[in-house]
């Protein structure tokens, strides 16, 4: 092909890319979403510790300690057993061959056949009544403690409930950028860019503090999800 001949047909392609990238026109719109929800499934940590001399008799009793309020807290069928999980045995030693043993038990329940008050008030009486200072102790040589060092309401189907703010936020957005096309004559519209503009609450960490004394109903929440979206249109 002769030079000038080739000249000119790069000349003729970069001229009309040009014209064809001049006729994209770059918009974004705001699309948003809300839902309300009440928290359906809840969380106690308790903490269970232990003193006492050598350093594997300690740990022994406290592993019997934990059987025993595990067997307490699924005896009346308030939670299930595969629910219920524990940390390692966390040992120091304070002197001499007296040591302090610590171990957390995490239970997660939901609602069942009863409301989530009331399945965290029993859960909270049977950890009371399992403490040892309520009962009998025969066993001088070592001492334990029960604490409930936390415990929430929160979500179990997060995953379901933020899809479903995304989705409905986006197809806002997508609306109104498709009304724009049609206002404008566009023959195409294209999404090129989704951003998160802002969250009123994070649903994924979302809790709600339980009352220890007196375990209250958990509350509605408002959940809201506000995306920014660039379409190209042409």
């Amino acid at each position: 092909m002769p030079k000038k001949i080739l000249i000119l047909s790069l000349s003729f392609i970069l001229i009309s890319s040009t014209i064809a990238l001049a006729n994209l026109k770059t918009i974004s719109t705001i699309g948003y979403s809300q839902i309300e929800k009440t928290p359906d499934s809840g969380m106690i940590k308790a903490e269970i510790v232990g003193l006492g001399a050598g350093k594997a008799n300690l740990e022994h009793k406290l592993r019997q300690r934990l059987n025993n309020l595990k067997d307490e807290l699924t005896k009346k069928k308030e939670v299930n057993k595969d629910k219920i999980t524990k940390s390692e045995i966390e040992s120091n030693n304070i002197e001499a061959n007296d040591y302090k043993a610590t171990i957390i038990l995490t239970i997660e329940f939901n609602e069942q056949e009863k409301d989530l008050a009331t399945v965290s008030s029993n859960l909270i009486e049977i950890i009371d009544q399992a403490h040892p200072q309520r009962r009998a102790t025969y066993n001088q040589n070592y001492e334990f403690d029960y604490e409930i060092i936390q415990a929430y309401y929160t979500f179990e189907q997060v995953e379901k409930y933020q899809q479903q703010l995304f989705e409905t936020a986006l197809e806002v957005s997508q609306q109104k950028a498709e009304s724009l096309a049609k206002i404008n004559n566009f023959s195409s519209i294209e999404m090129i860019k989704i951003k998160e503009q802002e969250k009123t609450k994070d649903l994924m960490n979302y809790q709600e503090k339980i009352e220890l004394n007196q375990p209250q109903k958990p509350t509605a929440q408002s959940f809201s999800e506000r995306l920014r979206v660039d379409y190209q249109f042409n």
